[in-house]
C-alpha cells in the first residue's frame, strides 16, 4: 500500500468519526432549563425586589430534607404561597405545590437524586416575598 490509499483512508475515518460525535451531539436532550425561560429574565428585576422583601423578614421560612422529605415550615401565617421545585438538569421532573399552610411536608422519596432548587412565591402581611433554596437529594 502506498502513501496515497493511506491519506485517503485515515481521511475517510477521520469523516466517520466526525459524523458519530455530531449525531451524538444532535441527539442529546438539553432541558437545562425552564420552557419558560425569556418570560423569567423579563420578571428577574422584580424578584430581586420581592428577594429584598425576604431578607427583611424577622422570621424566615426554613427549606430542610431528612429522610426522603422536605420539610418547609414558613414560621408565621401566609396568605398564599406556591412553591417550585426545579431540578436543573432535567425539567421534565419539575413541579409546583400551591398552599396556605405554615408547615408543608413534601415526600422525595419517588424522586431523582441530586440538585434541586425550591423557590418559594408568598405573601406574608400583604407583602409579595420571593426565596431560593438549594437542596441536595441523596
Amino acid at each position: 500500500m502506498n502513501w496515497g490509499y493511506s491519506i485517503v483512508i485515515a481521511f475517510i475515518l477521520f469523516a466517520a468519526f466526525l459524523a458519530v460525535i455530531v449525531s451524538k451531539a444532535m441527539n442529546e436532550d438539553l432541558a437545562l432549563t425552564s420552557a419558560d425561560y425569556y418570560q423569567q429574565e423579563l420578571e428577574y428585576g422584580n424578584k430581586m425586589i420581592l428577594t429584598k422583601n425576604y431578607l427583611n423578614l424577622k422570621i424566615k421560612p426554613t427549606v430542610q430534607y431528612d429522610q426522603g422529605i422536605i420539610k418547609i415550615k414558613f414560621g408565621q401565617a401566609i396568605e398564599n404561597a406556591v412553591i417550585s421545585f426545579y431540578k436543573p438538569n432535567n425539567s421534565k421532573e419539575d413541579f409546583k405545590i400551591s398552599t396556605k399552610d405554615t408547615v408543608v411536608l413534601v415526600p422525595f422519596s419517588s424522586k431523582s437524586k441530586g440538585l434541586w432548587k425550591v423557590r418559594l412565591d408568598y405573601t406574608i402581611n400583604q407583602t409579595k416575598v420571593f426565596q431560593e433554596e438549594v437542596t441536595f437529594i441523596d
